[in-house]
């Protein structure tokens, strides 16, 4: 879903301080904020390793993300896909549009590369962009003695854990019974997310707007068990069928707990958001094109 953008006063600034390149790119862009009269505030973290090297004075600093998010009209970004997702995380629910600045690999969550900031503030100055907004899923299981909870912007995925052997998942959606999987694991993807792991794994590509989910098996044993795309209205369920091979329950790559024989876990639409900024002429398509090398055929 598109909407329009709102007017930019106070503009944001996070990012993954650990990499090499956040300070120089945080330098670029602070600069850039503040030629374009706009107010520049960050997260506690982020000030701790930009103290004394900012070139302009910060108007506050937030003990972290989230505060930060709910108090500017927009938040910037500095890393890749795995930052994006971190602060996803985070500001899961607050309205804030965000506006990802890639200084890593390839990404497709962060909108454009830091050498083209200069021309992204200008559309933001001259309010020229549109926001896409992204929903997220939540997972709950219990495991062992522990209720465990997690929400993923991208995928929740149940995997094998040590023994390489295949693990069989049951697929329960709104309570009926579907199939089992025999594979290495399952992905429950959303629409942002099928351009990550489901697409290595061999999952269709779905454009964010649309309100459905993914269900990718992760090198099935048989070529009939196929992956579903599925209403993202609808509450599924994964019961852990095999005997002697744990699994691990993971939120977007980051583990929520290991699941034995008979446990399960319910995955559904989160009822939260993030909202990416989309500037003039970054399509979804476009974006395929570039990330993926797209070129087409002159035969």
């Amino acid at each position: 879903m598109k909407k329009k953008n709102n007017k930019v006063d106070k503009i944001g600034v996070t990012g993954n301080t650990d990499k090499p390149g956040f300070v120089a790119a945080a330098c670029t862009v602070s600069r850039l904020i503040h030629q374009h009269g706009f107010r520049l505030e960050v997260d506690h973290a982020s000030a701790s390793v930009l103290e004394g090297q900012l070139p302009v004075r910060l108007s506050a600093v937030h003990p972290d993300r989230r505060a930060l998010a709910k108090s500017v009209d927009l938040l910037i970004v500095l890393g890749g896909d795995g930052t994006m997702l971190r602060v996803a995380h985070e500001v899961a629910g607050v309205a804030t549009p965000i506006l990802g600045v890639n200084i890593g690999g390839m990404g497709f969550l962060t909108a454009i590369p830091i050498t083209d900031f200069s021309l992204a503030i200008l559309y933001i100055k001259k309010h020229e962009f549109e926001l896409d907004r992204r929903f997220l899923v939540l997972c709950e299981a219990r495991v062992g003695r522990q209720h465990v909870s997690a929400i993923a912007l991208n995928e929740i995925s149940i995997l094998r854990a040590d023994i390489p052997r295949l693990v069989e998942l049951e697929v329960y959606i709104d309570d009926e019974f579907v199939t089992r999987y025999r594979s290495d694991g399952l992905l429950i993807s959303t629409p942002t997310g099928s351009t990550a792991y489901s697409l290595a794994a061999g999952g269709a590509i779905i454009v964010p707007g649309a309100h459905v989910l993914a269900l990718t098996p992760v090198c099935p044993h048989t070529l009939s068990n196929r992956a579903m795309i599925i209403d993202a209205d609808s509450v599924v369920r994964i019961r852990v069928a095999t005997v002697e091979v744990d699994c691990i329950l993971s939120a977007d790559s980051q583990v929520v707990g290991r699941m034995v024989t008979g446990d399960s876990v319910i995955i559904r639409h989160a009822r939260r958001w993030i909202q990416l900024i989309q500037l003039p002429g970054m399509t979804f398509y476009s974006t395929l094109r570039m990330k993926l090398h797209w070129r087409g055929t002159s035969i």
